[in-house]
């Protein structure tokens, strides 16, 4: 018979799982909205593709440049070459300008395809008295997000790239770098290194992570991001990098991995390409802004322009006097009357309704004043319309638009600077009357999860791993203070979505959020599978008693995990030893091989961090490590019930998912979430002692014993 205690037990249980079950389900149907949401936005976004592909129709011929560098590296460098004019490799004609086209992660040197070609195609059929010479190194599709390590071995292979192609040269001149995504961040980073800073004049960029990194792996990825941006920003001070002209493009609303933000610099020249003529004012994908022939054209005419004034001016220079003049071309082609900003406006403002708005004017400008994260669309009907210009950012970008046969232009506004205005420049036939249509408040809502989303990536993940951890934690605690701390936190996470809705400003509040809800329907699609398999397992039953609370560990466990995930992994080395310690001193020995990479690194042995050892033939891969030190310590000690099994599917699930195939170096963090999920306890070989059972369970074994035995007589 049960005591008061042992009932009150079960019903506060049975309580708090009816209100979970009830809190999850709103959740994952909340969070299944937002997926859908999500994917149906994705969808308008790039639904279609307004770009045409670059042709070539020459034989293309990618031919090898060996130079002195260690022979187990399988970087190369090539030079580009199309037709059947076969050039000497050996050296750079005096006429030509050295180019270097610098891949992103798991790029291709080939990718210098679309711009070499247009360039070689335009030169020769101008008859140019200058040519380019295109070079591109070979990363052999490495990825180069992964580590910082990576970052640093290309930047030094690009430097020994340059000082090869120094050495070809029969006349000695600059050289022009050009890079994308990762490629365009170690192109500064090349730029800024005092041997290069007079050797290149002018770096174009395309969709290139500047001033943040998409993910931060590692403590190095965020050492150089850092570098880059200090460095380079005390450099403009001094007359160290003046003549160097650097073009930064980014792809717009489509290029969900590097929004325009990212690629932002002191005296860097930045065009998103919707400022590009012909391109779709959503801009292009990651991958298409190298093949985009709108694109690719307009990077040949800052190209063209350079060469022509190799010799007058600087690169700086060029590129100035490039963009001032494509400015007053659309000026000229908006054909207005007066300033833009003295021909008559009207505001018109998110939600509300315009329809039949008569035009007393040839020209008219609406005003729109986006908030950060916006994402809005305007249309604009009427049969009197005949062109409109998107004019953004203090007048220095335009986006020009010709009305359809009905009359018809449409235009996105989105990634709004700081108290930006927007202005459209209408051009219309008098007598005009036109209606305005705009995207509904709750789809702008939307865009900005989206966006969101993708510009705080890191935070998102970040927020997503701890608190699938921090879940992982609760099932430790008794089930009133679990529930008690759920719905705090869970409070919390409400309100920082509110508030990051209301305040733009408040940059971190909604990314960190959205990792809550999103670890949250993690959660709720766990706990279904709990409640209709795993927990149905005999022997995971017998392992699935609560664990001992010890809330210093457990804040321990927390703040790694934390530090990890900012990238700071020296200090995980001594989280883990303790960790490893308390639950048992043989676990400090499971731990070793965790913490040694990160222990080389720290003394210096570059070797050791970079990439997987090759071990008798055989990759060294930390996870697969890791996958069975964590399953030994589970059945090594299910029997005496101290492992919790659905640890395994609320913490470490989501980092196997973040850190499958992370370098070397990352898996001493990686360790600290075994060691603090799994949780060690001491393996003893003796069992304790088995307590007496009571009367009444004695007396019914003994009646059940005496029927065995007579049946069996």
């Amino acid at each position: 018979m049960k005591t008061g205690t042992a009932a009150e037990d079960r019903r506060n249980r049975e309580t708090c799982a009816v209100f979970e079950v009830i809190t999850l389900t709103i959740i994952l149907t909340i969070a299944t909205f937002g997926v859908l949401a999500g994917g149906y936005l994705h969808t308008i976004a790039h639904s279609y593709n307004s770009c045409s592909m670059t042709y070539m129709y020459r034989k293309l011929q990618f031919l090898n440049i060996s130079f002195s560098y260690p022979p187990s590296s399988k970087y190369s460098l090539v030079v580009y070459n199309e037709g059947y004019r076969w050039w000497n490799r050996s050296t750079i004609d005096s006429n030509q300008i050295p180019v270097l086209f610098i891949p992103g992660s798991k790029g291709s040197s080939k990718q210098v395809r679309s711009l070499a070609s247009v360039m070689q195609n335009k030169t020769e059929m101008r008859h140019s008295q200058f040519g380019f010479r295109f070079f591109a190194v070979d990363f052999d599709e490495e990825m180069t997000f992964m580590s910082g390590n990576i970052v640093n071995r290309q930047l030094d292979y690009v430097m020994h790239s340059i000082r090869r192609i120094q050495a070809l040269m029969r006349v000695k001149r600059k050289i022009v770098l050009v890079g994308h995504s990762y490629g365009g961040m170690i192109a500064l980073l090349t730029t800024i290194h005092p041997e290069f800073q007079n050797q290149i004049e002018l770096v174009i960029v395309k969709g290139a992570p500047l001033n943040k990194t998409p993910v931060m792996n590692d403590w190095l990825t965020m050492k150089l991001n850092r570098f880059l941006t200090t460095q380079w920003n005390s450099l403009q001070s001094s007359s160290s990098l003046s003549h160097v002209g650097v073009v930064a493009y980014t792809g717009g609303l489509r290029d969900y991995l590097i929004p325009d933000e990212w690629s932002i610099l002191k005296n860097v020249t930045h065009r998103p390409l919707w400022t590009v003529d012909n391109v779709s004012d959503l801009g292009s994908d990651h991958l298409a802004i190298l093949w985009c022939n709108e694109f690719v054209r307009h990077v040949s005419r800052v190209l063209y322009s350079y060469g022509e004034q190799l010799n007058e001016k600087t690169g700086r220079e060029v590129v100035q006097n490039y963009y001032k003049t494509e400015i007053d071309g659309h000026i000229k082609r908006a054909k207005l009357v007066s300033h833009v900003s003295e021909i008559p406006t009207k505001e018109i403002k998110l939600g509300e309704k315009y329809e039949g708005i008569v035009l007393k004017s040839k020209q008219v400008v609406l005003l729109v004043k986006p908030q950060r994260f916006e994402v809005i669309g305007v249309r604009i009907n009427g049969t009197c319309v005949n062109s409109m210009v998107t004019v953004r950012h203090h007048e220095s970008q335009f986006h020009f638009e010709n009305a359809t046969a009905d009359g018809i232009v449409e235009t996105w506004i989105y990634r709004a600077a700081k108290n930006e205005k927007v202005r459209l420049l209408l051009d219309v036939t008098l007598p005009c009357s036109i209606d305005i249509y705009m995207t509904h408040p709750y789809i702008v809502q939307f865009w900005r999860f989206y966006e969101i989303m993708f510009s705080y990536l890191n935070e998102v993940i970040a927020t997503f791993i701890v608190t699938c951890c921090f879940f992982a934690v609760l099932l430790r605690e008794p089930g009133l203070k679990a529930a008690g701390l759920l719905l705090i936190v869970n409070l919390i996470s409400i309100l920082a979505v509110l508030h990051g809705c209301v305040d733009p400003d408040n940059i971190y509040a909604l990314p960190m959020a959205i990792g809550y809800f999103l670890a949250l329907g993690w959660r709720a699609i766990c706990f279904g599978i709990d409640a209709a398999l795993i927990s149905k397992m005999g022997f995971i039953q017998r392992g699935h008693r609560a664990l001992r609370a010890d809330m210093l560990i457990n804040g321990l466990y927390l703040i790694g995990v934390a530090i990890t995930l900012v990238a700071s992994n020296e200090g995980t080395m001594f989280l883990i030893t303790v960790l490893a310690y308390r639950h048992h001193r043989r676990a400090v020995l499971l731990a070793l091989p965790s913490l040694l990479p990160l222990g080389l690194k720290v003394v210096g042995a570059r070797l050791f961090s970079i990439d997987p050892l090759p071990v008798y033939e055989l990759q060294y891969q930390p996870q697969f490590y890791a996958a069975l030190l964590y399953l030994w310590g589970l059945f090594s000690s299910v029997n005496v019930g101290q492992i919790t099994m659905r640890s395994i599917i609320y913490g470490l699930t989501p980092a196997f998912m973040y850190l499958l195939n992370s370098p070397l170096e990352l898996f001493s963090g990686f360790a600290l979430l075994i060691f603090s999920a799994a949780r060690f306890v001491p393996y003893g070989t003796k069992r304790g002692p088995v307590a007496p059972p009571a009367p009444a369970e004695s007396s019914q074994r003994q009646e059940k014993n005496n029927y065995n035995l007579r049946r069996r007589r």
